[in-house]
């Protein structure tokens, strides 16, 4: 199942723990500051405001002010490679593409794209004043994703030996990483390379829909092993 996208709005009754609660509020805020004017909307004074918390709090939670907009984008990535349920009767040697092709339906459920939809947009928000600590963020998100993917998969199916288990974890690792690429090609054949407005360059981000088979695209260039240049 899938539902770490599902709760992008901020809490409104209090569900949950207190400190949960808190949390989602200063996330969900974040991510509507940095929609509305990239990160340099997100200042800690507006933060505290929006989410109706106090600076302390704020801090409490997280490092940096930068840190709630980066979880954010955590946030919508990894559920697409967690919690895959891959049958624990799956031979061995079909694991690699039972985890590929699970992955790819969980894209294209209505959760999945809502995931895709927020990173895509958040990260576009991003982009033009924090590329590189997005991109170092990603990168590192993505490698955590496969390692966990992974981890889930040995969880079922203990037979492996530990050259399986290394094969598998290398594979799934360069997976997350492929699906990292595949959302980033659209973006890099769109957009153009002068500075665009949040709003700008909101209405040229394609539909999530769309998205999916960019990363096929990538999925299947992994497997294809040595590019074909």
């Amino acid at each position: 199942m899938i539902g770490a996208c599902t709760h992008s709005g901020r809490t409104q009754d209090g569900r949950g723990t207190r400190r949960t609660a808190t949390r989602r509020d200063i996330l969900a805020a974040a991510e509507e500051l940095v929609l509305e004017n990239g990160l340099a909307g997100l200042r800690t004074k507006d933060l505290v405001r929006r989410a109706g918390v106090s600076e302390r709090t704020v801090f409490n939670h997280f490092d940096s002010i930068e840190d709630t907009a980066l979880t954010r984008i955590e946030e919508y990535l990894t559920p697409l490679f967690s919690g895959l349920d891959v049958p624990a009767d799956t031979p061995v040697a079909e694991l690699p593409t039972a985890v590929r092709d699970r992955v790819l339906i969980r894209l294209a459920t209505p959760a999945g794209l809502e995931c895709l939809t927020g990173f895509v947009h958040l990260a576009a928000a991003l982009a033009p004043d924090s590329g590189e600590i997005l991109t170092r963020h990603v990168v590192l998100t993505l490698t955590s994703m496969g390692s966990l993917a992974s981890s889930e998969v040995e969880a079922e199916h203990p037979q492996l030996s530990l050259e399986q288990q290394m094969r598998l974890r290398l594979y799934l690792t360069n997976l997350a990483l492929a699906l990292g690429l595949g959302l980033a090609r659209p973006a890099l054949h769109r957009l153009p390379r002068e500075t665009l407005t949040p709003l700008e360059i909101k209405d040229r981000i394609p539909p999530a829909e769309e998205l999916v088979p960019h990363i096929e695209w990538a999925f299947q260039q992994m497997d294809a092993g040595l590019p074909q240049l």
